[in-house]
């Protein structure tokens, strides 16, 4: 092997150590950058150890991050005996629980199913009460028919006028706020409408008072029915 050979082949190995070393020292910078913290580099140091490996600003880019990911991807890696142990842990109350569960509603279920049939019970009494009630109440001597009708226009009479009595006292009311709004100053046709709003309040309690009575008499009367 010729003397300029050998110099040529150490050049070479010169070389390839220079840049080896070069590109640890860039994936280190690398390194530090995506892990943040004190150590991250400067922009002179980076610059110059990206020169070395003959590195752009995008290469620097792209390596940058592939190394946040990898980073990340770490940091997601999991112990697998832990995570086998923890599952395993979780999976047994799991069937724990669905065990005390299936427990628990066998229980409830023989505990509701006598309240079950005793409310069944208590509903087809009542019903056949209601019935009862009905046919009382249906089965009328023609005066007692008279009585009935009377009582039912009663209550839609009293009805009638409470509901007139409610909508008049509603008008009295907005009558007030629409005066006091476009005549501010006149205190007198205020008043004025405030003893409007009184003898609607009275009206409207006299109409609720005759209702209720009227009510009351037909109650009172379809009671008697069940007596008769």
């Amino acid at each position: 092997m010729s003397t300029e050979t050998n110099v040529i082949e150490q050049v070479i190995e010169i070389q390839k150590r220079r840049e080896a070393e070069a590109l640890q020292v860039y994936r280190q910078i690398v390194r530090d950058i995506a892990a943040g913290g004190k150590r991250t580099p400067t922009p002179e140091q980076i610059d110059a150890a990206a020169a070395a490996c003959r590195k752009t600003h995008l290469d620097l880019k792209a390596d940058l991050e592939r190394q946040i990911q990898r980073n990340q991807d770490r940091a997601l890696i999991v112990d697998e005996s832990e995570y086998v142990s923890k599952r395993a842990e979780f999976t047994s109350k799991i069937k724990a629980a669905n065990e005390a569960f299936e427990k628990a509603k066998k229980t409830h279920e023989k505990a509701i199913h006598p309240l079950r049939w005793q409310r069944e019970a208590l509903d087809d009494q009542h019903a056949k009460s209601e019935q009862a009630i009905r046919r009382l109440q249906s089965d009328l001597t023609p005066d007692q028919e008279e009585e009935k009708a009377e009582l039912e226009n009663a209550v839609r009479v009293a009805s009638t006028t409470k509901t007139a009595a409610v909508k008049h006292h509603r008008q009295m009311e907005e009558l007030l706020v629409s005066e006091k709004s476009s005549n501010p100053q006149d205190t007198a046709r205020h008043k004025q409408v405030a003893g409007y709003i009184e003898n609607a309040e009275a009206k409207l309690a006299d109409a609720e008072e005759a209702t209720q009575q009227a009510i009351e008499a037909q109650d009172a009367f379809l009671a008697r029915l069940l007596d008769a």
